[in-house]
């Protein structure tokens, strides 16, 4: 629903301006599109946005779903002296609540020595990991103990309701990892 106008009229009391109960019923719609409920409002327009006060969470509706306009950031870090890999897991904090739309990964690492990252990302429910995010860089640039960073672009859609967690794994050829982490930046679909 976009914003209702009360038509005032030409002048006081002539008849041409919205009827009073209209216009209380305009004024009740436009205060709980702006303060929000516990339930989306029905036929939303594109770009409209609402405030779950259940959930806590503000979204806009993009044509087609609602979308948390928050954007959510989890991640791990780790530490290892020389090592090949590095692996990582971090709880689905919806786990079983909302469908979770995968915005970027972020990685970073620490080399002892040039080579190749390749970072993976994936989904696991407890028994089966479905990669969503598979990334190789080459570190040829960086010096010795010099962080490097890399973002990777995901714009995916996972269902929460089968997602215990995410795994990351950091492997390298050439070279060893001293420490790193990873962030998974996601919006909530209502």
């Amino acid at each position: 629903m976009g914003k209702q106008t009360i038509q005032l009229g030409a002048s006081a009391n002539d008849g041409t301006g919205t009827k009073a109960r209209a216009a209380g019923q305009m004024i009740n719609d436009n205060f709980s599109e702006l303060y929000g409920g516990a339930a989306f409002p029905g036929a939303p327009a594109a770009g409209q946005r609402y405030f779950r006060t259940d959930r806590g969470i503000d979204y806009f509706y993009d044509g087609t779903r609602w979308v948390s306009i928050q954007l959510f950031t989890i991640g791990a870090s780790f530490a290892g002296d020389n090592v090949a890999s590095l692996i990582a897991g971090v709880p689905n904090p919806f786990a079983g609540l909302y469908d979770l739309w995968m915005v970027k990964a972020v990685y970073s690492a620490r080399m002892v020595a040039t080579g190749t990252w390749t970072f993976t990302t994936s989904t696991f429910d407890g028994t089966t990991r479905v990669n969503i995010d598979n990334a190789t860089q080459s570190t040829a640039a960086l010096l010795t103990n010099e962080f490097g960073r890399f973002e990777t672009a995901l714009g995916l859609v996972v269902s929460s309701s089968t997602i215990d967690g995410f795994q990351f794994n950091l492997d390298r050829t050439g070279g060893t990892v001293r420490d790193g982490a990873f962030q998974l930046q996601f919006r909530v679909i209502g």
